[in-house]
């Protein structure tokens, strides 16, 4: 039987999905960079703005918006998919990875929103792939607590630490510089955290764990006792 292909610990054979996955992302990337270097379409108009300029849509066209990004920084996006994306397929299903984006985008925008409304965000604009990023290597990571991953190839490292190190990142950041991009990073680590916690796994499903004991010990006294006095309870 021949050995499977592996690099750091990941399969590095290309799911159907995955493949999928990297050639809309690489086409799109494409596509914007030809409309904005070549045409001149102004991508703004779709990346989430905090000032006049803001849209209803762009809450939600802000995630499609990769043109502008660097092409190696857009290559390394492509990495990230390449060696996150085929695990969590392998462990949760297809489907779970579309409910994946799902959250990751509804708590991305209600933070977003927040950030908004409250004036904690005072710079932007946010566009990019980075908060799907974050979701999937916290999933990854915390579904693998004991994996081993190669930082820059050479440095094994924990994979729990690696989802406690973004997620603190991301929040320093965020409280750092109050950049819209980095709440929805930090929006992404939580989505990751919500979805893990959704199937009883991640960081806090001892927590979990714990509430719905004592949800189900309140279940099961339908009646409580009190003492009236001598030979008398209700």
């Amino acid at each position: 039987m021949p050995q499977r292909p592996n690099f750091g610990g990941f399969d590095t054979r290309i799911p159907p999905f995955t493949r999928k996955v990297l050639f809309f992302l690489f086409g799109l990337y494409v596509l914007q960079l030809i409309l904005t270097s070549w045409i001149g379409f102004p991508l703004d108009t779709l990346a989430w703005q905090l000032n006049t300029k803001f849209s209803l849509w762009q809450p939600f066209t802000s995630f499609l918006v990769i043109g502008k990004t660097s092409p190696l920084w857009f290559l390394i996006d492509l990495l990230m998919v390449f060696f996150f994306l085929p695990p969590l397929q392998r462990t949760y299903g297809r489907r779970a990875l579309y409910k994946l984006l799902s959250i990751t985008v509804g708590v991305c925008i209600v933070l977003g929103a927040f950030c908004m409304v409250t004036g904690a965000a005072v710079a932007g604009p946010f566009y990019g792939i980075e908060p799907f990023l974050s979701a999937a290597i916290v999933a990854f990571c915390f579904t693998n607590p004991n994996a081993q991953i190669l930082i820059f190839f050479v440095i094994p490292v924990k994979s729990e630490w690696i989802a406690w190190f973004t997620g603190i990142f991301s929040l320093l950041l965020f409280l750092a510089g109050r950049d819209l991009s980095h709440a929805m990073y930090l929006g992404g680590w939580i989505g990751g955290v919500v979805f893990l916690a959704m199937r009883n796994r991640g960081p806090f499903k001892k927590y979990m764990r714990q509430w719905k004991k004592r949800q189900k010990k309140k279940a099961r006294k339908p009646f409580t006792i009190i003492d009236g006095g001598k030979d008398t309870y209700h």
